[in-house]
């Protein structure tokens, strides 16, 4: 049974440098340079909110401009309310190297203020608009988001160097892959 099965390339060694790339970018973002006197200390720090960042605005542009654009109404109203807290948010992790103002760095707390607004978001519209019903089971649902997202709020579970190492443990599982697979595809039938 082989583990990576690649079709024969003459650019597998584009792969060997696509591996190098994610064990240097797993290197740098580490959590143990910060208190180091290396150049790049505080790179894994600004590229994990920079990550934040990106995800906020992926999911704003994906899932709640979709729904802001075919709501009306009340609807409409908290789904840009909801749009415009999320923007900041991710404004503050790509600022928040160079202003105190609105500095919220906690990934849980992030996670939990998307899911709070979320899950109010639906309760809220479905209470007050009478074109917007959902089953039961997706109440319940809803009413879990707002109840984790209080609790990721008040308490995370996750600190944020704790996802920092999460991401490069993910790195160099993604780097020994793309050697793996480098290697199938250099001596593949």
């Amino acid at each position: 049974m082989k583990l990576v099965n690649a079709k024969k390339t003459k650019f597998y060694w584009a792969f060997f440098i696509l591996a190098l790339l994610l064990a240097l970018a797993g290197v740098i973002i580490a959590p143990v340079w910060s208190g180091t006197d290396v150049f790049f200390k505080s790179w894994g720090a600004l590229i994990f909110d920079a990550l934040i960042a990106f995800a906020l605005i992926y999911y704003i542009v994906l899932c709640l401009f979709k729904h802001a654009s075919s709501a009306r109404g009340t609807v409409q109203v908290l789904a840009v309310v909801e749009i415009v807290i999320l923007a900041l948010l991710a404004l503050s992790c790509l600022l928040s190297y160079f202003t105190t103002v609105l500095q919220i760095k906690e990934p849980c707390v992030i996670l939990g203020i998307a899911l709070w607004l979320r899950g109010a978001n639906e309760i809220i519209c479905t209470s007050l608009s009478r074109s917007v019903r959902h089953p039961v089971w997706k109440n319940v649902v809803f009413l879990l988001l707002v109840t984790l997202g209080t609790f990721l709020i008040a308490r995370p579970l996750v600190t944020r160097v704790q996802f920092q190492w999460f991401i490069v443990a993910s790195l160099a599982t993604l780097c020994i892959y793309t050697i793996l697979y480098g290697i199938s595809a250099k001596k593949s039938n």
